[in-house]
Protein backbone atom coordinates (compact mmCIF):
# COMPACT_ATOMS: atom_id res chain seq x y z
CA UNK A 1 0.00 0.00 0.00
CA UNK A 2 0.89 3.73 -0.89
CA UNK A 3 0.65 6.27 1.64
CA UNK A 4 0.45 9.53 -0.47
CA UNK A 5 -1.56 12.09 1.25
CA UNK A 6 -0.93 13.83 4.66
CA UNK A 7 -4.35 15.31 5.82
CA UNK A 8 -4.70 17.69 8.45
CA UNK A 9 -8.11 18.71 10.63
CA UNK A 10 -9.24 19.92 13.78
CA UNK A 11 -11.23 18.35 16.41
CA UNK A 12 -13.82 21.23 16.19
CA UNK A 13 -16.53 22.41 17.79
CA UNK A 14 -19.03 20.19 19.93
CA UNK A 15 -22.39 18.96 18.39
CA UNK A 16 -24.71 21.33 20.19
CA UNK A 17 -22.03 24.51 19.93
CA UNK A 18 -19.95 24.50 16.55
CA UNK A 19 -18.02 27.23 18.25
CA UNK A 20 -16.76 25.66 22.03
CA UNK A 21 -13.75 25.54 22.28
CA UNK A 22 -12.19 21.77 22.25
CA UNK A 23 -8.22 22.91 23.17
CA UNK A 24 -8.88 20.74 26.44
CA UNK A 25 -10.11 17.46 25.03
CA UNK A 26 -8.53 14.43 24.72
CA UNK A 27 -7.26 11.48 22.81
CA UNK A 28 -9.85 9.32 24.91
CA UNK A 29 -12.37 11.47 24.28
CA UNK A 30 -11.88 11.67 19.99
CA UNK A 31 -11.83 8.30 20.38
CA UNK A 32 -15.27 7.35 22.41
CA UNK A 33 -17.25 9.68 19.95
CA UNK A 34 -15.75 8.39 17.10
CA UNK A 35 -16.73 5.05 18.20
CA UNK A 36 -20.24 6.24 19.39
CA UNK A 37 -20.18 7.19 15.23
CA UNK A 38 -18.77 4.15 13.74
CA UNK A 39 -17.64 1.67 15.82
CA UNK A 40 -14.68 0.97 13.50
CA UNK A 41 -11.69 0.00 15.34
CA UNK A 42 -8.06 -0.28 14.71
CA UNK A 43 -6.84 -3.62 13.43
CA UNK A 44 -3.40 -3.05 15.20
CA UNK A 45 -3.77 -0.86 18.23
CA UNK A 46 -4.87 -2.36 21.09
CA UNK A 47 -5.02 0.60 23.68
CA UNK A 48 -8.86 0.58 23.75
CA UNK A 49 -9.17 4.30 25.21
CA UNK A 50 -7.84 5.23 21.45
CA UNK A 51 -8.42 2.60 19.09
CA UNK A 52 -11.71 3.81 17.88
CA UNK A 53 -10.57 7.65 16.61
CA UNK A 54 -10.64 7.52 12.94
CA UNK A 55 -7.24 9.64 12.45
CA UNK A 56 -3.24 8.06 12.04
CA UNK A 57 -2.26 10.68 15.07
CA UNK A 58 -3.85 13.01 17.43
CA UNK A 59 -1.68 15.91 18.41
CA UNK A 60 -2.63 17.74 21.94
CA UNK A 61 -1.75 21.07 22.22
CA UNK A 62 -1.85 20.49 26.09
CA UNK A 63 0.34 17.82 26.99
CA UNK A 64 2.35 18.61 23.31
CA UNK A 65 2.57 14.70 22.48
CA UNK A 66 1.34 12.68 19.14
CA UNK A 67 -0.59 9.97 20.04
CA UNK A 68 -1.35 7.16 17.37
CA UNK A 69 -4.41 5.85 17.12
CA UNK A 70 -4.43 4.08 13.85
CA UNK A 71 -0.94 1.96 11.91
CA UNK A 72 0.22 3.81 8.94
CA UNK A 73 -1.00 2.14 6.18
CA UNK A 74 -4.23 0.50 7.96
CA UNK A 75 -7.77 2.03 7.01
CA UNK A 76 -8.72 5.28 9.10
CA UNK A 77 -11.73 6.74 9.06
CA UNK A 78 -10.70 10.40 8.69
CA UNK A 79 -11.33 11.72 4.91
CA UNK A 80 -13.52 10.06 2.66
CA UNK A 81 -12.10 8.69 -0.23
CA UNK A 82 -8.69 9.15 1.06
CA UNK A 83 -8.38 6.85 4.06
CA UNK A 84 -6.16 4.52 2.54
CA UNK A 85 -3.81 5.93 1.20
CA UNK A 86 -3.01 8.67 3.58
CA UNK A 87 -1.70 9.90 7.33
CA UNK A 88 -4.44 11.73 8.98
CA UNK A 89 -2.90 14.12 11.73
CA UNK A 90 -6.12 15.71 14.44
CA UNK A 91 -4.58 19.35 15.75
CA UNK A 92 -6.97 19.47 19.24
CA UNK A 93 -8.84 22.37 19.49
CA UNK A 94 -11.23 24.08 17.47
CA UNK A 95 -9.61 26.97 15.16
CA UNK A 96 -12.41 28.73 14.01
CA UNK A 97 -11.66 32.02 13.62
CA UNK A 98 -12.41 33.50 17.01
CA UNK A 99 -12.34 30.44 18.89
CA UNK A 100 -9.07 28.64 20.07
CA UNK A 101 -5.83 29.77 18.28
CA UNK A 102 -2.91 27.67 17.24
CA UNK A 103 0.56 28.66 19.74
CA UNK A 104 3.92 28.87 18.43
CA UNK A 105 4.65 25.70 20.25
CA UNK A 106 1.73 23.90 18.34
CA UNK A 107 3.03 25.54 14.61
CA UNK A 108 6.69 24.14 15.77
CA UNK A 109 5.85 20.66 17.09
CA UNK A 110 3.30 19.92 13.99
CA UNK A 111 5.23 21.26 11.18
CA UNK A 112 8.49 19.59 12.53
CA UNK A 113 6.58 16.01 12.90
CA UNK A 114 5.40 16.49 9.05
CA UNK A 115 8.46 17.03 8.23
CA UNK A 116 9.92 14.08 9.70
CA UNK A 117 7.31 11.80 8.14
CA UNK A 118 8.13 13.86 4.53
CA UNK A 119 11.73 13.20 4.61
CA UNK A 120 11.60 9.25 6.44
CA UNK A 121 11.60 9.76 10.10
CA UNK A 122 8.88 7.88 11.55
CA UNK A 123 9.07 9.10 14.59
CA UNK A 124 8.52 5.27 16.17
CA UNK A 125 4.93 5.29 14.91
CA UNK A 126 3.76 1.63 14.02
CA UNK A 127 3.38 1.04 9.78
CA UNK A 128 2.34 -1.87 8.54
CA UNK A 129 3.92 -4.06 6.33
CA UNK A 130 4.27 -3.53 2.92
CA UNK A 131 3.48 -0.30 3.45
CA UNK A 132 5.22 2.03 1.16
CA UNK A 133 5.41 6.16 2.44
CA UNK A 134 5.39 8.68 -0.57
CA UNK A 135 5.07 12.06 0.90
CA UNK A 136 5.93 15.39 -0.14
CA UNK A 137 5.45 18.58 0.98
CA UNK A 138 3.41 19.11 -1.89
CA UNK A 139 0.73 16.69 -0.86
CA UNK A 140 0.19 18.35 2.39
CA UNK A 141 -3.90 19.59 3.18
CA UNK A 142 -6.66 20.85 4.75
CA UNK A 143 -9.08 18.01 5.06
CA UNK A 144 -11.76 20.89 3.51
CA UNK A 145 -9.33 20.07 0.38
CA UNK A 146 -10.95 17.26 -0.17
CA UNK A 147 -14.36 17.45 1.45
CA UNK A 148 -16.12 20.99 0.05
CA UNK A 149 -18.78 20.12 2.74
CA UNK A 150 -16.49 21.02 5.67
CA UNK A 151 -14.52 23.64 6.90
CA UNK A 152 -11.82 21.00 8.83
CA UNK A 153 -9.04 22.70 10.11
CA UNK A 154 -11.21 25.27 10.62
CA UNK A 155 -11.43 28.66 9.04
CA UNK A 156 -8.94 30.49 11.13
CA UNK A 157 -6.04 28.49 9.53
CA UNK A 158 -4.98 28.89 5.53
CA UNK A 159 -5.43 26.23 3.10
CA UNK A 160 -1.55 25.50 2.82
CA UNK A 161 -0.70 27.03 6.40
CA UNK A 162 1.49 23.64 7.06
CA UNK A 163 2.33 22.98 3.12
CA UNK A 164 4.31 26.35 3.91
CA UNK A 165 5.41 26.28 6.85
CA UNK A 166 7.09 23.18 6.24
CA UNK A 167 8.39 24.52 3.33
CA UNK A 168 10.47 27.19 5.48
CA UNK A 169 11.51 24.72 7.81
CA UNK A 170 13.09 22.95 4.97
CA UNK A 171 15.06 26.02 3.75
CA UNK A 172 15.80 27.48 7.16
CA UNK A 173 17.65 23.74 7.62
CA UNK A 174 19.42 24.00 4.45
CA UNK A 175 20.70 27.40 4.50
CA UNK A 176 22.25 26.57 8.19
CA UNK A 177 23.41 23.19 6.48
CA UNK A 178 25.21 25.18 3.55
CA UNK A 179 26.40 27.57 6.55
CA UNK A 180 27.99 24.65 8.41
CA UNK A 181 29.90 23.11 5.35
CA UNK A 182 30.91 26.90 4.36
CA UNK A 183 32.67 27.02 8.13
CA UNK A 184 33.86 23.34 7.94
CA UNK A 185 35.63 24.62 4.52
CA UNK A 186 36.94 27.77 6.08
CA UNK A 187 38.53 25.61 9.17
CA UNK A 188 39.98 22.95 6.58
CA UNK A 189 41.64 25.68 4.38
CA UNK A 190 43.13 27.25 7.55
CA UNK A 191 44.75 23.88 8.76
CA UNK A 192 45.74 23.12 5.32
CA UNK A 193 47.31 26.84 5.37
CA UNK A 194 49.30 26.30 8.45
CA UNK A 195 50.38 22.50 7.47
CA UNK A 196 51.57 24.44 3.97
CA UNK A 197 53.71 26.32 6.73
CA UNK A 198 55.11 24.02 8.38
Amino acid sequence: MKITEIILHHSGGLKDNARASTINTTPEQISDYHKSLWNFPSKFITDGRIRYAGYTVIYSPVTRQFVQCRVIGEETAHCLGQNKSSVGICIIGNYTKGVDKLTENTICDVTRFIFNLIHGNKRNLIVSPNTELQLSTQRIHAHRYYQSNTECYGTGIEDNFFRDKVIDHTKRLFTAYKQLLKLWYFVLDKKRSQDYKK
